[in-house]
This record gives C-alpha cells, structure tokens and sequence, in this order.
C-alpha cells in the first residue's frame, strides 16, 4: 500500500470518527440548552409568587443550592425534574438548602433537575417587642407584629390603681377563638368589673406573644373634692356587711424557660387587708379526671404574691435552669426521648386552673407554645433515612453543617439524553480510530 492510499484510508477513519463525535455532541448540546425539560400541557411545575422564589437551573445538574434573602430563613423546597415535583418541608427553617433530582430514568440514573423553588420566612422573632403605655381616653393600644407565631398567648392584663384609697384592680382581655392581628384597643373601663373610679392610674401591663411588660403610671380623671354634709341630709349609715374579699384580676401563665415549661402566677387579693383565717394560696389543676395541687405560699401584708413554678411534671438541673424532665416525655434506657401518657400529660391538654385562698378564682392556663428559641420539650433525633425519607446534604460555606432534606422518589416515565456509560464507549472508540490512524502515518513517515 503506497502512502498516498494509506493517507486516503486514514482521512477516511478520521472522518468516521469525527462523524461519530457529531452524533454524541449534538443530542448532549441540545439538552444543555434545556430540551427535555419544557413543561408538557398539564405537566406540574414548582410554585412562585406567595413567599415562594423560583429558580431555572438548567444543564446536567442533579443538585442544586439555594440560599434565602438576608434575614429570612427557608422553611421548604420544590424540584422539579422530568415529570416529578417534590415538595419537602425544611425543619428547621435554614439559610442554605441543597436540594437533589427526586427522579431517575430506567438505567438508574438521576435526571437532570429543569427547576427549584423555596419558600422564605423571616429569620428571627423578637419577643421583647414592645407596645406604647397606656392613655387615658382609650386605655392600651396595642399594634400586634406582621410575623407574629401562630398559636400565641391571647390575653392582655391592664391594673388600674385608685389614687385616692390605693386599691388596685387588674382587666383581662381573653380571646378564645384565636390570636389578636394589627391594631387592637383595649380600654378597662369598657370592663363589665370595671370599679368606676374618677381619679387613677394605669401602672401595669401585660401582652400575651411578648416579654416586655410596661410599667409606670399614667394619671387619669381629677381628684374628686367632697361636698359639705347638708342639714337636711342625713348621716352615711355604715355598712351592715364587710365587703367580701375576691382574688379578681389575679393571673397565672404558662412560660417556656430555657426550653422548661413554668408557670409565672401574680395572685392578688381585694381588699388587700380583707380578714381571712388562711393566707396559703395553692394553685389546682385539673382535666376533670385528673388533679394536681401546686402549694405557691402565702399572701403577703398587701395581699399579693407572685412567682414562678414549674408546671407538673417538669424539671430542672441543680443550676434552676436546664431542663431534666418535661411532662407528658419520658426517657428510655438509650437517651431517647418518647412521648408517654403518664408525668402529668394530662395538663399539656385542656385544663382549668384555680386560686385556692378562700376565696377562690378560676383563671385560664394553657401550657407555652413551642416558640424559635424555646421549645418547651426535649429535642428530638431525626427520621431513620432510606429511599422514602429526607436525606440530610451537606451546606458549605458560614452555614456549613446545617442539613437540608431531599427526597427520592419513583422516576417519571420520561426520560432524559442517555449520557452514561453507552454514550461514553462510542467516543472511546472513535478516538481508537483517530489514535491508530496517526500512529500509522507516523510509522511511514520515518520508513520513507
């Protein structure tokens, strides 16, 4: 064979092989430019708009992160890849998201993601937010937060004192059927207990969702000047019957403590110096099947007492503070915390709650709310994994460590490109072609 015909011939191998080259390039350009990831009619697609941001990814990528706006947070995540959508909810909310293709094709192999959106919350709550003091024409106005937690303490406690005899008297503002938004009033004397006095001051109160609580005395109506007994107008006959004492506008809450479950209580007695054989104040719980009674201690001489207990069934360490036990948990042998109906489950549920001093009061309780720093129980480990659950990926960067969950799931009957292992022989073997060609014209070279 002549050089010009074994040139010829490996023209010709080149040229088949470059042919081949073409044939793989070409289907792999067309979906990196986005085909096989246009939506069908009637194809589900992730959700924008309402909090959510959605985000085109595009390319070969069978992961993808995303990262929330600056002092947001990401409470969820949508993929979307061939014919599936997978929405997975982050817990807890994170700043970085990884999130992974939810489908493969019938080789097994992971599709391409076309899509991602995640859904943002802000990053924090302040729950010493505060909330002006008190005027007398309208009494507390209160402007409740945008972001405020569902599931919120609902009451509000206003004390008003007398300032001619001193006496003081405490509003309550309890909403059952949900939690107080925007702007609210409340005005004690618009109470049916209101006591109708002409000259006070408001000097306390108290906002269920909110740590702060005001203080200070804001003066309200004129001190009233007696008028001059008449002649004709007979002398006041003292009552026949004392006053009876009342424990109204006394309060007890549920507080979450460094994750500990407590409850604050401010017991007050009217007429502070009302005559009673026992000062012991106790606090009784009770479902109507179950009942505990907490000993709180004894009124003082201005008739108050107020404090802080651990609800039933809680406990804390040696340092008063970090939590041991949380009621309604209880641990196993191996540190795992479970859910039990025994250490006083009962009273995380729908109870009643009364002052025991005789006289009585009957106030509303319910246990704290599971708040973004306080929990109110133990922590819990996470899912056991495999196929069905969400997987934890690693976040790099500040907020390296934070997992974030993907879940696999069942592949769409669409697929994507073959770019695996076949694709990968065909171009190994028109380089061969190229390769074994040069290497001969090489060999004729030096020979000629």
């Amino acid at each position: 064979m002549t050089v010009t015909r074994l040139r010829s011939t490996i023209a010709l191998l080149v040229a088949v092989a470059f042919a081949l080259l073409g044939a793989v390039v070409a289907p792999i350009a067309a979906q990196a430019t986005g085909g096989g990831h246009d939506a069908k009619p009637g194809q589900e697609v992730c959700t924008e708009g309402g909090g959510w941001t959605k985000v085109e990814v595009g390319g070969e990528k069978t992961e993808h992160v995303v990262t929330a706006d600056e002092g947001y947070l990401i409470d969820a995540v949508c993929v979307k890849s061939s014919t599936t959508v997978e929405v997975t909810d982050v817990e807890p909310p994170r700043p970085s998201v990884t999130v992974s293709s939810p489908s493969s094709n019938d080789n097994g192999q992971q599709q391409a993601i076309s899509h991602v959106a995640y859904h943002q919350v802000p990053a924090t709550f302040d729950w010493d937010w505060p909330y002006p003091a008190p005027v007398c024409d309208a009494g507390l106005t209160v402007t409740y937060p945008e972001n405020l937690p569902e599931d919120q303490a609902n009451d509000v406690n206003v004390r008003v004192k007398n300032l001619e005899t001193d006496e003081e008297w405490t509003g309550n503002f309890h909403r059952a059927d949900g939690t107080w938004s925007g702007e609210q009033t409340f005005d004690p004397t618009t109470l049916a207990g209101w006591p109708g006095w002409a000259h006070y001051a408001y000097v306390w109160a108290q906002v269920g969702g909110t740590n702060y609580h005001w203080s200070g005395e804001v003066e309200c109506g004129e001190p009233g000047t007696p008028e001059p007994p008449s002649e004709t107008t007979p002398p006041t006959e003292p009552e026949d019957e004392p006053t009876e004492p009342t424990l109204e506008g006394s309060t007890a809450v549920g507080e979450c403590v460094a994750d500990a479950p407590w409850i604050g209580y401010d017991v007050r007695l009217t007429p502070a110096d009302a005559e009673l054989d026992d000062r012991t104040v106790e606090l009784v719980l009770t479902d109507g099947t179950h009942t505990e009674t907490l000993a709180l201690g004894e009124l003082g001489d201005d008739g108050t007492l107020s404090g802080r207990v651990l609800w039933p069934g809680a406990a804390v360490a040696a340092d008063g503070e970090t939590p041991t036990a949380w009621p309604g948990w209880e641990q196993l042998d191996n540190g795992t915390w479970v859910e039990t109906d025994g250490n006083f489950a009962w009273t995380r549920g729908d109870i009643s709650a009364t002052f025991v001093v005789n006289p009585d009061l009957t106030v509303d309780l319910d246990y704290p709310p599971a708040t973004p720093d306080c929990a109110a129980m133990p922590a819990q480990a996470g899912g056991a994994g495999g196929a069905d659950d969400v997987v934890a990926a690693p976040v790099e960067g500040p907020d390296a460590g934070l997992d974030a969950p993907v879940t696999t799931v069942e592949a769409g009957a669409d697929e994507l490109p073959r770019t695996g292992a076949s694709v990968a022989w065909i171009v190994a073997g028109a380089l061969l072609l190229v390769g074994a060609g040069v290497t001969v014209l090489m060999v004729l070279r030096r020979r000629a």
